[in-house]
């Protein structure tokens, strides 16, 4: 059972992908390792559909029958709280309790994305993550398989859904560590993350496209 506290934008754009402007944004401060920050392997995963409800999710992460997948839960255990960093960044914080298991025998879900009736979305994504311990005291970057006790997540996420896609792209936070900390982890993480990189634009990070993937899903 692991704890996360979230914050996530999404973004439309007129061409599939990342505009390369955002990505450098995104590389800015990043220096682990010599080659640079790269993609990691695109992957599939499987988001369970509940209209109207954004408090559960349901996700199969990674192509059945392709190699090793973990079937997860994951259950909204706290109210969203409206986070605000400087005059350009605004959105919505959810604390989640997740489960998941890589020994939960699943049949395959179809192309048609569906499975025992119920609705099924492929969401493929390519992703760029950048890791941050804060078992020292303060945010430091790591190489991203290190396994920090405490810390948060920050990735820029190519997105492609089934469909007609409203949303083409994501930026995320996602603190880990003891429950009554992640909320804090995550703030911290954000403000180290922005002082490095620097602010985005006014308008692009918002309270309206701020949202979690069960509430992005719900309202497709």
């Amino acid at each position: 059972m692991l704890y996360s506290a979230e914050i996530r934008w999404f973004f439309q754009t007129t061409d599939e992908g990342i505009p390369e402007s955002r990505l450098e944004w995104f590389k800015r401060g990043y220096a682990i390792g010599d080659s640079g920050l790269a993609a990691e392997r695109a992957r599939a995963d499987y988001y369970l559909r509940f209209p109207q409800c954004d408090t559960v999710g349901v996700k199969l992460r990674g192509v059945p029958g392709a190699g090793k997948n973990n079937f997860e839960i994951k259950a909204l255990f706290a109210p969203p709280r409206l986070l605000e960093h400087g005059e350009t960044v605004r959105g919505r914080t959810d604390q989640w309790v997740k489960w998941s298991s890589d020994r939960i025998e699943l049949p395959a879900v179809g192309d048609a994305a569906e499975w025992n009736g119920e609705q099924w979305i492929r969401v493929g994504k390519t992703r760029y993550l950048r890791k941050f311990s804060i078992d020292g005291g303060k945010p430091q970057e790591v190489a991203a398989d290190e396994r920090p006790a405490a810390g948060c997540n920050v990735e820029l996420t190519a997105l492609d859904t089934d469909g007609a896609a409203r949303f083409r792209h994501s930026l995320g936070f996602e603190a880990f560590g003891p429950p009554a900390r992640i909320h804090s982890i995550l703030v911290e993480t954000l403000g180290f993350f922005f002082a490095t990189a620097g602010a985005p634009p006014a308008g692009e990070l918002g309270i309206e496209n701020s949202l979690s993937y069960p509430t992005w899903l719900a309202t497709r």
